[in-house]
């Protein structure tokens, strides 16, 4: 049998705990960094709807930048928080996982 078959089994098994408060830290600068992504997201977009909102008439090349501008900070906004979903959750998942003992057919799914 592999090592990692029997760890999860045995008696002396104990969930890693990071004392030092590194990783702690560096999940939060992590979840601070996507934050100031999408407040500057939020904000672009704000900003070039408020700039176009000041124009009296607007011409079909300036339609078609201000849709490109739209659609490229909409686009980034969305993949931006999928992306942030998908870190929250592959985050989450080492606690749920270590909240009680499991077996290895719980934890890997066979395909």
């Amino acid at each position: 049998m592999n090592k990692i078959d029997t760890s999860f089994s045995s008696e002396t098994y104990h969930a890693y705990k990071d004392h030092t408060g590194r990783q702690l830290l560096a999940l939060l600068a992590g979840s601070a960094l996507r934050f100031l992504v999408t407040a500057g997201l939020c904000a672009a977009y704000i900003l070039s709807i408020k700039l176009w909102l000041k124009r009296a008439v607007i011409d079909e090349q300036h339609k078609k930048i201000f849709n490109a501008l739209t659609t490229g900070i909409s686009l980034a906004l969305g993949l931006n928080i999928a992306s942030s979903f998908k870190d929250l959750a592959l985050n989450m998942r080492w606690p749920i996982l270590s909240a009680r003992r499991r077996n290895l057919k719980e934890v890997i799914p066979e395909n």
